[in-house]
């Protein structure tokens, strides 16, 4: 599993390099933005061949008298409850820009350390293109371009991002909890969203 930016084009460049190299057989691709890719005959998200993977999936799960929801569920209670959210800060005109910026910069120069009760564990700057270990106290370079974005890993495999967005007068945050059940993930997600709002708004 490999990380990359949100974007089709960044996948694509991942399934050229392992064309090119032979270090990896692509498979399957998604991004934030609900984008799927199955196979590398197409190089953006293809929403026909996702379509058609539910349409598997759903015949294979009523065979054992089950729906997809009963599925997810499975997979939940096996792995932990996940939670993903997302908040967009709008910030209009010349000002805005200005003020999303200085957000940026602020939380850069000065992360914290403890976000919703789970300790930040390392910080990964792609602006500066390194990873801060908090709990080693060292650095290490990251390998995706250079890109205005913060994320924090939190203990508990929690974690926190902060982005600006490149077409839109927004600074968007993204977290990802995981709990026991529902309703502490969704408790945790909510949680860490506030405590980032707060930080990129005072």
């Amino acid at each position: 599993c490999f990380d990359s930016f949100t974007g089709f084009k960044f996948l694509a460049e991942k399934i050229k390099q392992f064309e090119q190299d032979g270090s990896h057989e692509y498979i399957f691709a998604f991004e934030e933005s609900y984008g799927y890719l199955c196979g590398d005959y197409a190089r953006d998200k293809d929403a026909v061949t996702a379509s058609m993977l539910i349409a598997e999936m759903a015949a294979f799960y009523s065979l054992k008298n089950k729906t997809l929801y009963d599925a997810l569920c499975d997979l939940y209670n096996k792995y932990g409850w996940h939670k993903e959210g997302v908040y967009n800060i709008v910030r209009e005109g010349l000002k805005g820009a200005d003020e999303i910026k200085a957000s940026m910069t602020k939380v850069r120069n000065d992360p914290p350390t403890v976000l919703a009760g789970f300790k930040v564990l390392a910080l990964r700057d792609y602006n500066e293109r390194v990873r801060k270990d908090f709990v080693n106290n060292n650095t290490s370079p990251l390998t995706l371009p250079k890109s205005n974005v913060l994320y924090f890993e939190l203990e508990d495999g929690l974690w926190a991002v902060l982005r600006p967005s490149g077409t839109e007068p927004k600074l968007k945050i993204y977290v990802g909890a995981k709990a026991d059940s529902k309703a502490q993930a969704e408790k945790i997600s909510a949680a860490l969203i506030n405590e980032l709002r707060a930080l990129v708004e005072a």
